[in-house]
């Protein structure tokens, strides 16, 4: 069988059983601002990392970028990681996305804060719950606003956050 589209390809939406703290990391955005994972508990995020050379990763972008349109006044924060590239590739790449992304892009040129993470392949995506806890584990392209992704973000939304429970930076187990 041929597939469409990279998103086609696109494995499942995977509930963690034992649900880790995200390990913590600080990167800068495009524009230099640093960004701490931490400072986002009590909100949702989506944390995605990508490459500009990934043909999936570059498929998923426009309905990441649709998701964020869409839940733009949830508690919704989309965070997506660029490894192992320049900063110039990443702008180059940015700045061909039509329409516009407007959520976050973060730069991990040396993957010092991706080697803590089970990225084995791109794009990997991770749902962090509002207490700082990773619940879902996505492997390949999807399409971010469908209906079955839209159902389990909207589902994190909703529940309140617990108790944070404090930690050192760790690797999420692969399971």
């Amino acid at each position: 069988m041929v597939l469409a589209s990279p998103i086609a390809a696109a494995g499942g939406l995977n509930m963690l059983s034992q649900r880790p703290e995200a390990p913590n990391f600080e990167l800068q955005d495009i524009g230099g601002q640093p960004h701490l994972l931490s400072l986002y508990r009590g909100k949702v995020v989506l944390l995605n990392f990508w490459a500009s050379w990934c043909a999936p990763c570059r498929a998923e972008m426009p309905s990441l970028q649709r998701l964020h349109d869409l839940l733009k006044n949830e508690d919704l924060v989309i965070l997506a990681i660029n490894i192992g590239e320049r900063k110039q590739d990443i702008a180059n790449f940015y700045f061909q996305i039509d329409p516009p992304l407007s959520f976050t892009i973060l730069m991990d040129p040396d993957m010092s804060a991706s080697q803590y993470w089970p990225v084995s392949g791109l794009p990997a995506t991770f749902l962090i719950d509002r207490s700082g806890r990773v619940s879902y584990i996505s492997h390949g392209a999807r399409r971010w606003d469908a209906t079955d992704a839209l159902k389990v973000i909207r589902g994190l939304l909703q529940k309140m956050p617990q108790a944070a429970v404090s930690g050192t930076v760790a690797s999420i187990p692969v399971s």
